[in-house]
This record gives C-alpha cells, sequence and structure tokens, in this order.
C-alpha cells in the first residue's frame, strides 16, 4: 500500500480442476481493497499492447501512476507476456517510468509503485521465454486448490470442494477492516525469503514451467533421472536423437533443455565438465549429472487401440498418451505413463490387462516383478489424486462396447462431482 515495491516478485493465481474456483471473486475481493490504487489491465502485460495506443506515446503508463496494483485477468493461451516489461517493473524500488503524450512536448516521469497479478486456467498460460531464470525467479505461483459448488456436499467430496455461496461479494465491503488486519499480520518489511515460499507452490511453479517447455514431454519420455551424479547425459547429444529436431534449433534445444533440467531436484547442468567416455576422459559442453538416456518404451495392444478408437469416439474428442512432469517414480526418476488423458478435464483412464491383477501372467517371469507393477499403480493413483487428476481404471474384458460403456459410465459419475 505505500508504494515502496522492495519485493521482486509477481503472483500468478492458477487452478487444475476446471470451473469455479473463485478466482475472479479474489481478484474482486482484492479491488474493493485497494479501490481506486488498483486496475484492471489484460493487454498491458502482454507484448504488441503499446502498438495498438493510438492516442498517445505513454504505451499506456500515463494511468497507472500511483497505483499499487495491476491485476491482468483470463489471460489465454495465444497471448504472449512482455517478460522483458514485467521483470523491469518488478525490480524492486527506484525503478522510474517516463514518456510524453502525443502532440505535445509536455513528458512525464514518476517511480512505478505497482505490483501484478496474473491469472489463467489451467491450460491457458500465456506464452513466455522458457529459460529465462530471473523471469520464473519472480514468478510466485498462488494455487488455487478450491472448487465451489452450487448444491450440497456429500461425503465422497474431493478435497478442497466447498458449498457455493453465490452472495459472498455482498459482504466484502464489511470486511477491509479485517482484510487489513491479515495483511499487516502477515507483512514482513525484511521481503520475501526463498525458504519462506511453501513447496507447494514452488511445485506449481515448476509445473508451469514445464507446461511451457515444447520439449518437456520428448525428455519425460527419453531421458531417466537418476539423481546420481556419475550419470550424465549431454544437451548436444540429446539434440541429435530428438525426433523434433527439425523444429527446434541446436541452440533453441540447448536453452530448452537447460530450463527443463533446471526445475528438477538432483540434477546439474554444467557448461564445461571432463567425462569419462569409453573409458577415455573427456572435455564435454553442456553436460547434465544425475540423468540418463532411456529410449521410449511406449507401446500400446491391439485391444488397448480398440479400445481407444470406441472411447474417442464415443467421447468425440481424442485422449492421448500422456506423461505428465509430476508423473514419476520418485525411485527410478523414470516419468510413468497415462493411457488416455483428457487436460481439460481432469481426468484420466487407465486400459488394465491382466497382468495388473493376476499373477502368473505372460509379461511377469516373477511375483517381484508383478508386485512391482501394482506399486506402480498405486503410484499412479496416489500421483493423480495430489495433483487433482480423476483417475479411472477399466479392466480389459475382450469386449469393446462392454468396456467403453463401463468407462463412459465411470466418467459420467466422476464428472457430475
Amino acid at each position: 500500500m505505500s508504494g515502496k515495491r522492495m519485493i521482486k516478485k509477481f503472483i500468478v493465481l492458477n487452478d487444475r480442476r476446471s470451473g469455479n474456483k473463485a478466482k475472479s471473486t479474489f481478484a474482486n475481493l482484492v479491488l474493493s481493497f485497494f479501490g481506486r490504487l488498483a486496475k484492471t489491465n489484460t493487454k498491458f502485460v502482454c507484448k504488441g499492447s503499446f502498438d495498438r495506443a493510438k492516442d498517445d506515446h505513454d504505451a499506456g503508463l500515463t494511468p497507472l501512476k500511483s497505483k499499487r496494483l495491476i491485476i491482468a485477468e483470463e489471460l489465454k493461451a495465444l497471448m504472449t507476456l512482455d517478460e522483458a516489461m514485467i521483470k523491469q517493473y518488478t525490480g524492486g524500488a527506484g525503478v522510474t517510468v517516463e514518456g510524453r503524450h502525443l502532440g505535445s512536448a509536455n513528458t512525464f516521469r514518476y517511480v512505478w509503485q505497482a505490483g501484478f497479478m496474473l491469472i489463467f486456467n489451467e491450460g491457458c498460460c500465456p506464452k513466455f521465454v522458457v529459460g529465462d531464470a530471473a523471469f520464473a525467479g519472480r514468478m510466485i505461483v498462488a494455487p488455487m486448490r478450491s472448487k465451489f459448488v452450487a448444491r450440497e456436499l456429500t461425503s465422497t467430496e474431493e478435497p478442497y470442494t466447498y458449498k457455493m455461496d453465490k452472495e459472498l461479494a455482498q459482504h466484502f465491503p464489511t470486511w477491509m477492516s479485517s482484510l487489513a488486519d491479515l495483511l499487516l499480520e502477515h507483512f514482513d518489511i525484511n521481503g520475501l525469503d526463498e525458504d519462506k515460499i511453501p513447496d507447494v507452490m514452488k511445485e506449481w511453479q515448476k509445473d508451469i514451467l514445464a507446461d511451457s517447455n515444447p520439449i518437456a514431454h520428448w525428455m519425460g519420455t527419453h531421458v531417466q533421472i537418476t539423481s546420481r551424479p556419475e550419470d550424465f547425459v549431454v544437451l548436444g547429444q540429446l539434440h541429435a536423437l530428438c525426433e523434433e529436431r527439425d523444429k527446434v534449433s541446436a541452440k533453441e534445444f540447448l536453452r530448452l533443455g537447460k530450463a527443463y533440467f533446471s526445475a528438477i531436484d538432483n540434477v546439474t547442468v554444467t557448461d564445461k565438465t571432463c567425462v569419462k567416455v569409453s573409458g577415455v576422459t573427456k572435455t564435454v559442453r553442456n553436460v547434465v549429472r544425475g540423468a540418463l538416456f532411456q529410449p521410449s518404451t511406449s507401446t500400446s495392444s491391439a485391444a488397448e487401440e480398440e479400445f481407444r478408437k470406441g472411447l474417442e469416439e464415443a467421447l468425440g474428442h481424442a485422449m492421448p498418451k500422456s506423461r505428465l512432469p509430476w508423473l514419476r517414480n520418485p525411485t527410478t526418476g523414470c516419468s510413468l505413463e497415462l493411457d488416455f488423458f483428457d487436460k481439460e478435464k481432469r481426468i484420466a483412464v487407465e486400459f488394465d490387462g491382466p497382468q495388473h491383477y493376476e499373477f502368473p501372467n505372460p509379461y511377469h517371469r516373477t511375483l517381484k516383478e508383478f508386485q512391482q507393477q501394482q506399486y506402480l499403480d498405486r503410484l499412479k493413483e496416489e500421483l493423480c489424486e495430489r495433483h487433482n487428476v480423476t483417475l479411472i481404471r477399466v479392466r480389459a474384458c475382450g469386449d469393446v462396447e462392454d468396456e467403453v460403456s463401463h468407462a463412459l459410465e465411470l466418467m459420467g459419475e466422476n464428472l457430475k462431482v
């Protein structure tokens, strides 16, 4: 409220359960509290916005003098953030803004005092330069985990589900003093240290950075995270192996690769280091330690493909195999795969053959291998629940129509929640 920008951060509100997460309601509460000191301006944080300012040369800056908060709502995936501008105006105290009006020699100059709040739905993250460490370091992600439903709650609700109060905004005027007390209680004049940011906020930030990286999926299916410093891969060699190399230059792959691995614990990227190759020590550039190359082992049975065809025809849209940044075996670092995934509805389907629930079976040679399969199945369920993804399991029975009908029935039950 004082206008002294001591913390070099901006905040992002994001969700993982489509619809009714109260992001806009929270933004309206904050706008009510800041009053004339806050302004909603989505275009201002996007590239190309200044080109549309036809009436002046101030790039839309004049109306923002003395503002304390800029809220950019309804950001979309087709938009591109102006990272340079956001970094400049979140640079701490003393950032100066200046310009002049069209047709006038008069200039203006003032100290920037506003913070940024960016709001977008899951899957709608605007484009930004992946690998910009300064930009990523200033991003704080607030997980909007709660979901509000316009009905009575049941005993089978997902975590963080609450009954919607459609009259909530009417109470805002009476909450202002309590909100001020809450902000003062948590105000720290010394700023925000990294160790004070909750782990869940760091995790959500990593997911946003990973989802924005165009080579993240390929990395997840072809690189195993071992966390052992003696294991390594070379980014230049990974580019040569990547099927998408025609779309991504070697230089761009290097930048995106460094960004991808920088978000993973116990993995380091060094510009130049000595490694042993075939018994010979060599100096190699852009080495990633704590990882190994693993060829993709994604396969589908004929039964699964028949089920896929029937399910996608019934739904009217694709449900591709997916490997998500957080879906990893914590022991080996290997990424796990969902057979079917609807990103928008955050619902996944696993098509389980007998090797998932019967032993002996043709796929597992030992009981230990079968038990490992069951462990991975449970792990998927736990990780999906933790990340608000509804996971449905369909047992293969040999009748595609029955399998698809059962899946649709389960999906319908879950989507009603």
